[in-house]
Formats: structure tokens, sequence, C-alpha cells
């Protein structure tokens, strides 16, 4: 599933990411973790088999709370913040928390971004060398710094190159409609209003770096630790919320394209980027093999390295902590 000799080089640094990431670290002192697990999340079609296993009474004997937000930012303030326990976040978001003084634990890989995070832009741009000059609108996160440093290194490009607009994810359609920014690097499901309603063209996807970008569901270690059958729980509720969409895929679609602001045959082309790794291909990633490593660690450790190079985050840390023992 990941390509593990892919060398990921890049040399960009962000500064008004860094800005915007350093401003909300504020390590909770206070956090108290208490029987209810509650999971954030922002929208994302890789994160909606959650909501499907609540519309499926998949929590019913367990106080499982989902708590849904309008970015990954706000997703990680509330972590931070200690207003979650857990969340749904990129890999690379993950390891910013870590960098932070906090104790995320990944618990689930969710998915693999197969396309479905890209850069978008007007009609009448047809490459990424294009948008030389350009304003390019990016989320201030770890991830939408993520995509542009690939894309703008694989084209020969470097941040000083284009002009770059902080814009969250929620203000990005409106943002691209009144003509404010010349690209966007976002994600479903708006990707997929941008391409289908205002002739949005995609530049760069996520298949072009392969295995790079992964989401996973983290839990704090506090929380884990002192309540890991409602953890399991989760689990298991994910699980059998995939079984659902694979085996009755119309029916789960239904379900799930208002929350994510689709119609249903939208809603369910949004998936053609995403691989939804099943529980065996998600322990194999992991896992801890004897003395081996887990397979997401050296995936997890090359993208470190990334985030280095772009100036996202400072010193050295020990990613083995992600992956407590299965």
């Amino acid at each position: 599933m990941f390509d593990q000799g892919r060398q990921i080089p890049a040399k960009l640094t962000i500064g008004f990411l860094i800005v915007g990431l350093l401003s909300t670290i504020s390590v909770s002192c206070s956090y108290q973790p208490n029987q209810q697990l509650r999971i954030g999340t922002n929208s994302w079609p890789g994160y909606e088999p959650l909501y499907l296993a609540r519309s499926l009474d998949y929590f019913q004997d367990h106080d499982i709370r989902l708590v849904e937000l309008s970015s990954a930012s706000q997703v990680m303030r509330a972590f931070r913040n200690g207003l979650i326990d857990a969340a749904a976040l990129s890999l690379d978001e993950t390891i910013l928390l870590l960098s932070q003084g906090y104790q995320p634990r990944i618990v689930l890989v969710l998915d693999i971004s197969d396309g479905a995070d890209a850069i978008v832009s007007r009609p009448e741009l047809d490459n990424i060398s294009e948008l030389s000059g350009k304003k390019i609108g990016v989320e201030s996160s770890a991830l939408g710094a993520y995509v542009l440093a690939r894309a703008l290194e694989l084209n020969n490009l470097t941040a000083d190159d284009v002009r770059i607009v902080p814009i969250n994810i929620d203000k990005q359609l409106r943002s691209f409609q009144q003509g404010e920014v010349d690209a966007l690097v976002t994600f479903e499901p708006v990707k997929t209003v941008l391409k289908s309603k205002l002739a949005g063209k995609v530049l760069f996807d996520s298949s072009q770096i392969p295995g790079e970008i992964v989401d996973v569901l983290v839990v704090r270690a506090q929380y884990l630790q002192q309540n890991p059958d409602a953890v399991n729980a989760a689990k298991i509720a994910w699980y059998r919320a995939l079984d659902y969409f694979r085996q009755n895929t119309q029916a789960a679609v239904n379900i799930m394209a208002p929350r994510l602001g689709l119609m249903p045959a939208e809603a369910l082309a949004s998936y053609d980027g995403l691989m939804l790794p099943t529980k065996q291909e998600s322990d194999q990633l992991l896992k801890r093999q004897s003395e081996s490593t887990p397979e997401l660690l050296d995936t997890a450790i090359k993208l470190h390295k990334t985030m280095l190079k772009q100036g996202l985050k400072a010193g050295m840390l020990d990613l083995s902590v992600l992956f407590p023992p299965m």
C-alpha cells in the first residue's frame, strides 16, 4: 500500500502557516478524561463513516459523541484545549500535535488520500507552473502547507513564486466564487463542488504523491489508558459502518450525502480519490511485528523530515510513541 522507498524531498517555508499554527499552542493542564468518548472531526468523506455509524445506531450501547467542527485547525485547537478526547486528523497534523507537547496515540487508519486532496484553479489555468505570481488560498494547517509544498517542489517552484492567501476550508468556496484567489489547496467535498459548480480545474492531487497523505483516528494517551473499552467500541463501530458502506453502497451514500452537502452521485464520486483500509490493512500499518516498527511509522518519519524542511516545526521527535501496543 505504501512505497516505503519513496523519498520526500521538499524545500519550502510557509511563514503565515507557522504563525497561525504556533499562535494556537496552549498546552492544557486541566484535561480530565471521563467515560464519554468525544471525537472531533471536520467535514471530509474519509471521516464520514463515523457519522454513518451514528446514524445506524452502532454507538447506541456506548457513550460516544461526535463533535463536528468547521476545519482541521479547529479540531486541533479543541484537542489542545481538552474539549475532545479523540480526533480525526491527517498524519502530519498528528505529528504537529506531538511536537507541541500533546500526547496523541494512533488507534485507526481511517483513509489514504489518492486524489481527494488537490489544488484546484480557475479554468483558464492549465498547470502548476502557471500559478507563478498567482494567489493561492490555503488553510492554515500542516496539511495545506504540505500539499502545496509537494506540488511546488515537483514543478520546480518555491513559495516565493506564488502569493499565499490564508483561507479556512469553510470560506474557500466563497473566496473562489468572488475571485479573491486564482487557486485553492483544498479537499473533498469542496473539491467536487469547485469542479461541478464553479468550473474549477484540478492541477494537482494526492494521487501524484501516493501514500503520503494518511488520515488517522488519534486518542489522547491518558484517555486511552483509562478507557480502552470505549476506544475499542468506536473502532468496532467504524468497521461495522465500513462493512455497511461496502455492502449497501447506495443506501449508505443516501445517508451521508446531505451531511457532506452533496448530491448522492457526487458523494459517491468523492470516494474515488480515497482508499478506506480494512481492519486487516489498518492493523498491518499500525502493528509492531516482533522487533520491527509499524509500517506507518516509516511514512511518519519521512513526513516529519519534510515538515522540518518546510519550517512547520522544530526539534526532533520520538514518533514511535504515536503507536501504542495493540
